[in-house]
């Protein structure tokens, strides 16, 4: 076999083998207030519903916040800032390398108060799922016949 093939080869069979193995989405967002300005420095907490998980982060000075590495399933986020509601967004849903955009607003308050939102109003995918997944059985398949041309 040329040796010149191989390696090249090599690193495909390895590419193919990896390919489709994401297992994790993100939640993208931004918080406001009832005038649209932002609310930065307001603790995120985002909890998946099935699994019991908890992650927190905290908005920027735009009153954006990103999850990232979130398992597929349904999530609940909670917001809480001085001065405002507690808000709380239920049903949110992450998918496999997808980005979940969520717009939260806020309402003057004591941050003993909660509002809850109840609908998925506002939240949106950034991009469909374009990946495709193969089996170990269809890598191995076309490995061995990437080897099988080269070898002639």
């Amino acid at each position: 076999m040329n040796n010149e093939l191989v390696i090249p080869l090599a690193l495909l069979c390895a590419a193919a083998s990896s390919y489709g193995q994401a297992v994790y989405g993100s939640i993208v967002g931004s918080v406001t207030d009832s005038t649209a300005a932002a609310v930065s420095g307001a603790k995120v907490t985002i909890t998946d519903t099935g699994r019991d998980v908890v992650t927190s982060t905290t908005t920027n000075e735009s009153g954006n916040f990103n999850q990232r590495f979130l398992i597929g399933g349904r999530y609940r986020i909670r917001v809480e800032a001085a001065g405002f509601k507690v808000l709380l967004q239920d049903n949110v849903g992450v998918s496999v390398d997808t980005e979940t955009r969520v717009a939260l607003q806020m309402q003057l308050g004591d941050v003993t108060q909660t509002m809850e939102v109840s609908a998925e109003a506002g939240i949106k995918t950034e991009r469909s799922d374009v990946a495709t997944t193969y089996n170990e059985k269809t890598v191995t398949y076309r490995c061995s016949i990437a080897a099988s041309l080269t070898s002639s």
